[in-house]
């Protein structure tokens, strides 16, 4: 049994190491569709994009679209495991930046400039 312990403490302090240096990032994913905030229309190639800097002019290090009925379905990589900041952008329409639940779906309006 000591030997098992022994080993087993071996396993745990392996696996802790290898959590400090990789950062224990968690999958994600989001769903949903965009909407116009008036007219509740899907809105077609919105810009999503997850970002991690500070409000720049274009936000965005990763980017996807919704589709042609303003649906999104995201999954990625992240350091939080709860919840994601996300940047909505559409010429026309104000940037949106919401923090969504991972593994959620979600209805996103968007406003006329």
């Amino acid at each position: 049994n000591a030997k098992r312990m022994k080993h087993l403490l071996k396993y745990l302090f392996v696996c802790l190491t290898l959590c400090a240096f990789v950062g224990c990032d968690c999958q994600y994913q989001v769903t949903g569709l965009v909407l116009d905030s008036v007219t509740a229309s899907p809105i077609s190639d919105v810009s999503i994009g997850k970002t991690d800097t500070v409000h720049l002019d274009n936000p965005f290090n990763r980017k996807s679209f919704t589709d042609g009925n303003g649906a999104f379905d995201i999954l990625g990589v992240g350091g939080r495991c709860n919840e994601i900041t996300l940047f909505f952008m559409h010429p026309g329409y104000e940037t949106q930046e919401i923090t969504l639940e991972t593994f959620g779906v979600d209805t996103i309006y968007l406003t006329r400039k």
